[in-house]
């Protein structure tokens, strides 16, 4: 019997599965920015991923993607519902960028599909927060949130919470009694009645975004301002987050996402608009739009995709020293699940230059969208380059 098609949501999801080091920080120049994950000092596997994108949408203006998403404890599968989670907000946001030129659509639909891939996959048993930030040239910066990781907006040592924790707390906005205060209302993963927050960031804020997990805003955010505003530039800030985040006894998987407001003010339009970059703390890869594929009817088994796509697997890239077993499905729950190192299928190779109730159901795909016929959309290839850091 044939294996079932690979789709790129499914490659980038098991490039997030990789084996890699208990934690790093990778600064990305060229989008003056930087991310940073670590395992923490209790927990038997890091259930977070993080991941900054840089492509260009229809007609050829560049945007940037930041997102961050943290599997829930106590749920399974953590570190793959946040790898799904990921994966498709990448790209669905990198297909809808090629249809519309409105971010909070990219956004809009990014949640409603991954929250769909994950529910249908996991069968409300697994779960996964998300928080992203995309800047478009010519747009205002618009954020997401789902759950209780954390965009943050600061400059002057001073940190300003731009989200809401989708708690009892943070909806309510102020400390409660309780043993359910922390509980989450709705996560990526939690059904049809989701209902993501996305909102712009004012244009008169300048400075840096952030987006963290709970093993970072666990501290205070008087305290992280001041370590932002003395810090030389945004990989040393990601740097001493997680630094500080461990000298308070790590209880928690770390990770932040840190993105200058003005990472655009020098950007062009260009006229290679299908070629889209990702990087993670741990490596980056290169996607390629090559042909078109419609929105998947139903979400195949990860283990089956993981297992064909190891199969298939000729590409390798260059990341940070892993251990040598592959990671196990701790967290609050064990499992035996484990995932393929760098399972990734073929692809062509790419010459580069340098450079609480809810009533509101998930939409399904509109059908009024161009190019092509109705619901059809860009499918993106991966490539590796193998370069030196």
């Amino acid at each position: 019997m044939p294996a079932p098609p690979l789709t790129p949501a499914t490659k980038l999801m098991t490039w997030f599965m990789r084996r890699t080091a208990a934690g790093a920080v990778r600064r990305v120049a060229p989008l003056s920015a930087a991310v940073a994950s670590d395992v923490g000092l209790t927990r038997a596997e890091n259930q977070d991923r993080v991941a900054l994108v840089r492509g260009s949408d229809r007609n050829g203006a560049p945007f940037i993607l930041a997102a961050v998403a943290d599997g829930i404890g106590g749920m399974k599968q953590g570190a793959e519902c946040a790898s799904l989670t990921l994966a498709t907000v990448i790209d669905t946001v990198a297909r809808e960028s090629k249809h519309t030129g409105d971010p909070n659509e990219w956004l809009q639909r990014a949640a409603e599909q991954a929250n769909r891939a994950v529910q249908v996959t996991y069968g409300g048993n697994g779960g996964s927060t998300l928080v992203a930030v995309v800047l478009a040239h010519g747009h205002q910066a618009v954020w997401l949130s789902v759950g209780d990781s954390r965009v943050y907006h600061v400059a002057e040592g001073k940190m300003l919470q731009l989200s809401k924790d989708d708690t009892l707390e943070g909806q309510l906005g102020k400390p409660i009694e309780g043993g359910r205060r922390s509980e989450l209302l709705q996560f990526i993963g939690f059904g049809e009645s989701l209902e993501p927050h996305i909102e712009a960031v004012p244009r008169t804020l300048s400075g840096t975004l952030l987006l963290t997990t709970d093993g970072v805003h666990f501290i205070d955010a008087a305290y992280l301002g001041k370590i932002a505003s003395f810090a030389q530039d945004l990989g040393v800030c990601a740097r001493r987050f997680i630094d500080l985040a461990k000298m308070l006894g790590g209880p928690d998987n770390a990770s932040v996402a840190a993105l200058s407001l003005d990472a655009l003010s020098g950007a062009t339009y260009t006229q290679i608009d299908s070629a889209f970059e990702v990087w993670d703390p741990f490596g980056e890869l290169c996607m390629l739009f090559e042909h078109a594929y419609r929105y998947p009817t139903h979400v195949p088994s990860p283990a089956l995709e993981s297992a064909a796509a190891v199969a298939g697997s000729t590409a390798s890239t260059k990341q940070a020293a892993a251990p040598t077993g592959a990671p196990q499905d701790l967290g609050k729950e064990a499992s035996g699940a484990s995932a393929p190192a760098n399972a990734v299928g073929k692809e062509k190779a790419v010459k580069r230059k340098s450079g609480g109730s809810r009533k509101a159901k998930a939409k399904a795909p509109n059908s009024d969208r161009e190019p092509g016929a109705e619901g059809v959309a860009p499918q993106l290839s991966i490539e590796f380059p193998n370069k030196k850091s």
